[in-house]
């Protein structure tokens, strides 16, 4: 979506069973500052109390959701693949526990809103 928003173009799912994505289906889209923040801080701590430590946003958010972040950012952006419902089996709330980042400073700092608006200005000033 964001891709496509950045070139003015329909959003490209051509990979996905009949080009199309469900509108309900939902994620833990994480803005890579904050995942990149996350990873150096679990490297930086004095002390770990455990091996493994999830860096994400920690809330589950749906490709409308996601769609309507690139919408408020590039303005006529344009995903046709978006299709009501959601995959039959697919997760509820898969937002990611932080319990464990939290226990070395880690928070995530951007909203789906700011991270998709940062991501589609980075794509228009590197473009691919």
């Amino acid at each position: 979506m964001c891709h496509g928003a950045a070139r003015n173009a329909e959003a490209d799912f051509s990979d996905r069973p009949d080009g199309k994505i469900f509108e309900d289906d939902q994620g833990d889209w994480t803005y890579v500052k904050d995942v990149a923040r996350g990873i150096q801080q679990v490297h930086m701590a004095e002390k770990l109390a455990h091996r493994v430590y999830n860096i994400a946003s920690g809330r589950a958010t749906s490709n409308r959701d996601a769609f309507e972040a690139v919408l408020r950012a590039a303005p006529g952006a344009r995903c046709s693949a978006l299709k009501p419902g959601k995959t039959p089996g697919a997760s509820t709330n898969p937002a990611t526990d932080l319990g464990r980042a939290a226990e070395v400073g880690y928070r995530a700092e951007h909203s789906i809103e700011t991270g998709v608006a940062a991501y589609i200005d980075w794509l228009r000033t590197n473009p691919q």
